[in-house]
């Protein structure tokens, strides 16, 4: 039980170590990492109750209980993956700006400054 425990902490170590050194792959892949994530612990929870539903009574039922949940825990992050991936690949609902926001135009608005003067006022000047 504590050889496994050392073994899969240092597999975790590992793995996060050796993704610093690797360049991001752009904005998709967090949410294929999120979806991997998910997959793994719901995969890993329902190994586990497959295997203390399955192996509760029998001989070595621990060993075989945990091998059971990481299996679980790998097959449901690599279907978090593939979900993941999918998702990424498809366009996406909310449209992004393509075209630049343009200054507002100068707008001249006649003013009325007593009997019979109008008198325009612009950003130029006034006419």
């Amino acid at each position: 039980m504590l050889r496994t425990a050392a073994l899969m902490l240092a597999f975790m170590i590992g793995i996060s170590s050796s993704g610093e050194a690797q360049t991001p792959a752009g904005p998709s892949s967090r949410g294929t990492v999120a979806w991997t994530i998910a997959g793994a612990g719901g995969g890993f929870g329902i190994g586990l109750w497959a295997g203390l539903t399955k192996f509760d009574d029998s001989i070595n039922s621990e060993r075989k209980v945990w091998t059971t949940a990481i299996v679980g825990a790998a097959v449901g992050a690599v279907s978090g993956y593939f979900i993941g991936r999918s998702r990424a690949s498809r366009p996406s609902p909310f449209p992004t700006r393509t075209a630049p926001i343009l200054p507002a135009p100068q707008i001249a608005w006649p003013r009325n400054l007593g009997v019979g003067r109008n008198i325009v006022v612009s950003a130029h000047g006034v006419s």
